[in-house]
């Protein structure tokens, strides 16, 4: 095997439908919202890019409505109805 060759390692993933692309970046924003409340100090929080914030994003692409916990609890909804037996970690601990 020369090294031009690509490898998948058992414990890799490889995503490679647009399902699985997209269950990946709704699972992203989910987390990243996350990330973004349990950071906010003094009406700033941490953003996973430098871009437009997960909030915003899924405000956007859901539209969704509220503040930023009530948009996490509907995002969270809203996951787990799309993809049945997903076990999303609680929002309890978040702040």
């Amino acid at each position: 095997m020369n090294s031009t060759t690509p490898t998948v390692e058992s414990r890799d993933i490889v995503l490679d439908t647009p399902e699985q692309i997209m269950a990946y970046r709704e699972l992203l924003i989910y987390n990243g919202l996350k990330f973004e409340i349990r950071t906010a100090r003094n009406g700033r929080a941490m953003k996973v890019s430098r871009g437009i914030s997960c909030y915003a994003i899924a405000k956007r692409t859901y539209g969704l409505k509220g503040n930023k916990e009530k948009v996490l609890a509907a995002l969270k909804t809203h996951l787990e109805e799309k993809y049945p037996g997903l076990i999303l970690a609680s929002d309890k601990d978040v702040k």
